[in-house]
């Protein structure tokens, strides 16, 4: 499993510095967690922000996984840190 985390302020795609008032966390897996969890999420989405052909787009609230046509598995997870609450944890 690898993952990587990104802390940051605004919204994400747009975002600022983190402050005292504005910080959020976006998490991402890849490899076999993301495959494991991707598997789990029921249907493929028919509307999904797609990057290329045969990309498959699968979530659940804010948690959203993704196959690439080469069969490489990303999740992505946010948290707003001020409130604790789930946010996208990527911008498509």
């Amino acid at each position: 499993m690898r993952g990587a985390y990104v802390i940051y302020g605004g919204e994400f795609g747009e975002t600022i510095a983190p402050t005292r008032h504005d910080a959020k966390v976006s998490f991402t897996i890849d490899g076999g967690a993301a495959a494991a969890v991707f598997s789990r999420l029921g249907k493929d989405l028919k509307h999904a922000c797609l990057s290329e052909p045969g990309e498959r787009v699968r979530a659940r609230g804010d948690l959203a996984c993704r196959m690439s046509s080469k069969r490489a598995y990303t999740c992505t997870y946010g948290v707003d840190l001020k409130t604790g609450k789930s946010i996208p944890g990527g911008d498509c």
